[in-house]
């Protein structure tokens, strides 16, 4: 496949764009595994931060 250096240097940018935003997402993606393996567990009928209670709800 015939190809222009300027192509070849924007495709290169490119690729390690993709790979800096991939590592970026890998971390965050473990951080997140972090803090959820560190959290308490939740009971289903107890109201968390985002869910109402049912009382206050009524």
């Amino acid at each position: 496949m015939p190809t222009c250096p300027d192509l070849l240097a924007q495709l290169r940018r490119e690729g390690e764009r993709i790979t800096r935003a991939i590592e970026d997402l890998q971390a965050s993606r473990a951080m997140l595994d972090t803090i959820i393996a560190a959290a308490p567990p939740v009971d289903a009928g107890t109201p968390g931060p985002l869910q109402p209670d049912v009382a206050e709800a009524s």
